[in-house]
């Protein structure tokens, strides 16, 4: 592409170019520019220095990019260069024409606005709210929510094989996975639903594959702007990759501990030989001899196409993804129920010790079929009006053999129950909703008006193998998996679970750009029927439970630009979650979990603004909770209680401190209890401190230019489980804290990179959090990934 220098009173010569509709407020240059390109679709790059202390603004109408460009410029004495189509860099006007030829710049006075990223994203830090909020496109600057998002740069630093291992990186969450090995959590002391997926609930038992995923996004506190059922302490979104008209022709390939390999393309760009068609192909397949757990050939295998077609008016997405992944059960330890009342210490059990083989492991296959779709009107009213809608069908299906300890130590032995479980599902998605855009000069304003709809439908089969005395040491043979020939019992599951609800968010921007205005209003209808079998030979019963609940939710918030470099917000935020059955203690029906959140919290942008610090006070409250009865045994009886709080504060970073210098860090405080006097239980898995730091340095002269070493940690002071003595009196047991120690070293050259990454270089052994004292998972010990890239 030949490269020009544009006058500014020439760039209507361009006009063939395609139009977006502009409507940026006033503001900083540099953020002006920004949101230019992510509009546009078309990166920017400026010196940083040149857009320091410069305003431009507003940016309202349906233009090109490079007219935008020249209206955000004009008065300030810098011009663009660039063609009708590529990136634009804009540049000083000094001297006349010789100063805007062409001439070199140096590249650390560089930002770059706009990259394949959708998110925008601009290296460690992150670009926009994502699509945890309803507002995908508003910088995260002007949202008074707690959002925090992994860059994809974060996640290739890091090596990451899973979006689980992503959101160790945000302060407030905390990692507790389950017997099966399918990662659990908890947000900000509440436990948390399974991940979403591009706004959609995913399944419970699987996590998109890592080569399909751009960021991962963690909305804290109650969801009812995201959704009507809301999830106690926050949701974790996945954004997975889509179409670009940037040419992306990317080969990794990865090997690492126990046999560990992977095969990955990234594919996308324009359609060829067509007008408006994009694309976005990423599939791959992992594989390893076995898990660090001992179970045998663990797999992840992805293929997800999508096409867009765009023109200056309509946008049509259509895309599918399918997965195939077994997991691998980790090494579990556990807390004896014998020998003492309170019970001894966790048993330490050795690493790989699972006795697992072929069968043993989450298995789970999945389909998703979606379509995004937009076309703007045009104005009407003076309002811009855009109709959008997303649609998606998907199903899950897979089997969950796995056992886990009852607790009872004999010498070197314990009492397992075996488990197999099957399950299916299907879930249909619908979210239109029409979006009004309008801009008096002092104030600008956006208000989505929707409907959300879901159905999901739902089987289990759970298959008892019974307990069965094993050693713990690893040895001896692996567990017999029942099948339903040989199951002692049988328990069976069908749920369908309709949820509708109509919603209202908007956006207001004024005085001059800096005070941000959120607010959003749902009203939500929630239907449920569960039928619960059992069966024995010759026995069988089943329970049809059914009903309906409706919930008002309510966010409002503000965010004000206090100095170009620091901004403060705050929020108060409601929710409601239904619950569908009968309080055992009274028999009257179980009424809706109610949830409220207050937060404070400011945000700093440092060294050119390539680094945020965020940092937040909130409060959470959950009311009338439904929990197990602490006097009954089996643990199967309900009960409500007044409720539960946490309070805390978090503390954020990300970005770049220097050239070549980037860095994540966090550090949370959390105090969660029940706060009714009647039920003293203590909240599981929830550690009061913990703390994470990942930072990269690359040499940007001489000889070694281009390496790159990393070092970080992460880790958590000692939480609570809650189990029960050999008197069945409920207890809470300390699982102690731990540190782990990362480091990386990379090399990146033209169009290759090659990166070495080491997990747990002490070869800590570490219990992972719990809820249950029988299912304590043990820490993978040291490992390796080593990772090589290639764009062709």
């Amino acid at each position: 592409m030949e490269s020009a220098c544009i006058p500014l009173t020439s760039i209507s010569v361009y006009a063939a170019e395609s139009l977006a509709n502009y409507n940026i407020p006033a503001g900083d240059l540099g953020e002006v520019l920004s949101e230019i390109a992510s509009t546009g679709g078309r990166p920017i790059a400026f010196p940083a220095a040149l857009t320091n202390g410069r305003r431009a603004g507003p940016i309202v109408g349906k233009m090109t990019v490079l007219a935008a460009v020249a209206k955000a410029l004009a008065g300030t004495g810098l011009t663009v260069v660039g063609g009708s189509s590529g990136p634009l860099t804009v540049r000083a006007v000094s001297g006349g024409a010789a100063a805007t030829s062409g001439a070199a710049l140096d590249i650390a006075d560089i930002d770059v606005a706009g990259n394949a990223s959708q998110s925008h994203d601009n290296g460690f830090q992150a670009g926009d709210a994502g699509a945890t909020t309803r507002l995908a496109d508003a910088p995260a600057r002007e949202v008074p929510l707690a959002v925090s998002s992994v860059t994809s740069s974060v996640i290739q630093s890091q090596s990451l094989t899973s979006a689980t291992d992503a959101i160790q990186n945000v302060a407030g969450v905390t990692l507790a996975p389950n017997a099966q090995g399918v990662p659990s959590y908890t947000i900000r002391g509440f436990v948390a639903g399974a991940p979403y997926i591009n706004g959609d609930q995913g399944a419970a038992l699987a996590t998109v594959p890592i080569d399909d995923i751009d960021r991962v996004e963690v909305l804290k506190g109650p969801t009812s702007i995201l959704t009507g059922q809301t999830d106690d302490g926050g949701a974790v979104n996945i954004s997975t990759k889509k179409p670009t008209d940037q040419t992306i022709r990317d080969l990794t390939v990865r090997y690492g501990s126990f046999g560990y390999k992977t095969l990955a393309f990234d594919l996308g760009g324009i359609v060829p030989d067509t007008e408006g068609f994009t694309y976005r192909l990423n599939t791959s397949g992992n594989l390893a001899d076995h898990s660090y757990g001992g179970d045998k050939r663990p797999h992840e295998y992805l293929i997800s196409p999508s096409l867009q077609w765009k023109d200056q008016d309509t946008s049509v997405l259509v895309g599918a993804r399918y997965y195939d992944t077994k997991l691998g059960q980790p090494p579990l330890s556990f807390i004896p129920t014998t020998g003492g009342n309170p019970p001894g210490d966790l048993v330490r059990v050795p690493r790989g010790a699972s006795q697992g083989n072929d069968a043993v492991g989450v298995k789970t296959q999945s389909a998703d079929f979606y379509s995004d779709q937009s076309h703007d009107f045009g104005r009407f009213l003076g309002f811009d009006v855009t109709l959008n809608n997303h649609v998606q069908y998907s199903i899950q299906n897979g089997a969950a053999p796995f056992f886990d300890w009852e607790g009872d130590q004999f010498g070197n032995q314990a009492d397992a129950l075996i488990v197999y479980e099957k399950y299916a599902k299907t879930g249909l998605a619908l979210r239109p909703n029409l979006t009004l855009k309008y801009d008096a000069g002092f104030l600008q304003q956006t208000t989505k008006i929707g409907f959300d709809y879901s159905d999901d439908r739902n089987s289990e089969d759970s298959l008892y193998g019974g307990s069965s005395i094993i050693n713990i040491d690893g040895s001896g043979s692996p567990l017999p998996i029942p099948t339903a020939t040989t199951a002692v019992e049988t328990a069976k599951l069908s749920a369908t679970d309709i949820d509708s609800g109509y919603y209202l968010v908007d956006k207001v921007d004024t005085f001059n750009g800096r005070l941000h205005i959120l607010g959003s209003v749902r009203e939500d209808h929630f239907s449920e029927k569960n039928i619960d079998g059992f069966a024995l030979p010759g026995f069988s019963t089943s329970t049809v439970t059914k009903g309906g609940q409706d919930g008002f939710s309510w966010v409002g918030g503000g965010a004000f630009d206090v100095t170009p470099w620091f901004t403060i917000y705050g929020n108060r935020n409601n929710g409601f979650s239904a619950q569908i059955g009968v309080n055992e203690a009274t028999g009257a029906p179980l009424s809706p979990q109610q949830r409220d959140q207050s937060e404070v919290g400011g945000r700093f942008y440092l060294f050119d603004k390539k680094l945020t610090l965020t940092t937040s006070f909130y409060k959470l409250m959950q009311t009338n909770v439904s929990v197990a009865d602490p006097t009954d045994p089996t643990g199967l009886r309900q009960i409500l209680v007044a409720g539960e709080a946490s309070r805390g504060f978090e503390f954020e970073a990300q970005g770049e401190i220097t050239r070549g210098w980037n860095a994540i860090a966090s550090f949370s405080a959390i105090h969660a209890a029940y706060t009714d006097p009647n039920y003293t239980s203590i909240i599981p898995a929830v550690p009061q401190y913990a703390a994470s730091l990942w930072s990269t340095y690359t040499l940007q002269q001489g000889v070694f230019a281009g390496f790159t070493f990393g070092f970080g940690a992460h880790g958590n002071v000692s939480s609570f489980v809650e189990g029960y003595d050999s008197s069945f009196h409920s207890v809470g047991y300390k699982v102690p804290g731990y540190v782990v120690e990362d480091a990386m070293i990379g090399y990146s050259h033209n169009n290759y990179s090659l990166t070495l990454k080491m997990n747990n270089l002490t070869n800590e052994y570490f219990y992972s959090p719990a809820r249950n004292a029988q299912v304590v998972v043990v820490g993978e010990g040291r490992n390796f990934m080593l990772t090589g890239k290639y764009s062709f």
